[in-house]
């Protein structure tokens, strides 16, 4: 129980980003926003390390180059990308836009990747 919780406290936060990134785009430059983000976000994630008392586990070079692709494909693209067009949007329009992400996923996973949309699947992507 105690997981979904945490899962809506993400989400809360993952929304409320749009409203924050609106406001600082318009005074901020956007790399630095997307900067000052992932800045905050890595010592967030130290600080939880240090104090659940784990080890960063030891990767393969294999796993570095795509832990390192995904990371710039889908962390540092996405807020990039994110920014600037919250920067042309108003930030309702780009909530939506946001919340249609789980669709457009599950369609090209679908098309491309051969997934299978099973029945949770579809309604995880309707209640997303």
């Amino acid at each position: 129980m105690p997981y979904y919780f945490l899962f809506c406290l993400a989400m809360v936060f993952v929304g409320s980003f749009v409203v924050v990134g609106k406001e600082l785009t318009s005074e901020l430059p956007i790399f630095f926003t997307v900067g000052i983000r992932l800045f905050i976000t890595t010592i967030a994630f130290y600080i939880i390390i240090k104090i659940r008392k784990e080890k960063i586990p030891k990767l393969s070079k294999k796993d570095k180059i795509v832990l390192a692709i995904q990371s710039v494909a889908g962390i540092f693209l996405f807020n990039l990308l994110l920014f600037y067009g919250i920067r042309h949007t108003s930030g309702i329009e780009a909530g939506l836009i946001l919340s249609l992400s789980p669709v457009f996923v599950a369609a090209l996973s679908f098309l491309f990747l051969k997934e299978t949309i099973t029945y949770w699947k579809s309604i995880g992507i309707i209640l997303a």
